[in-house]
């Protein structure tokens, strides 16, 4: 049972709804830091989903694979695999974000598209 799923539709709002729920899922568990980290990251995986997936719509799952390690994917209709992109000096400045280097993340293929995950440490639970 994952600690969040969410459908989204294949609309220029889903990044926007999707880091709604991850903000909203953090923000109770973890520090500010840990939850804006998984809320840019997941826009990322969100947009690119959008932009060059297939089908009705991404998913998003978000769950806790070792303690403190949480693993946020997102599943979409493409077979088409990412690429992983070298930082180059002013990459930053160019069109299309920054990608997910230089964090854990990888992909895995599926019968109806793929997988793309990232994980991030979230040493810093919230206590107030």
């Amino acid at each position: 049972m994952h600690e969040l799923e969410l459908t989204l539709t294949a609309t220029p709002t889903a990044p926007a709804a999707a880091r709604e729920a991850v903000r909203t899922w953090f923000a109770d568990r973890y520090d500010r830091e840990t939850a804006e980290t998984a809320t840019l990251l997941v826009s990322e995986l969100v947009t690119n989903a959008v932009v060059h997936g297939t089908g009705p719509g991404p998913s998003l799952t978000v769950d806790q694979v070792a303690n403190g390690v949480i693993q946020i994917a997102v599943c979409d209709g493409s077979h088409h695999l990412p690429q992983r992109q070298i930082q180059v000096p002013g990459a930053a400045e160019q069109a299309g974000g920054r990608g997910l280097f230089p964090i854990a993340w990888g992909w895995e293929p599926l019968r109806s598209g793929k997988r793309v995950w990232f994980e991030i440490e979230c040493t810093s639970p919230n206590r107030g």
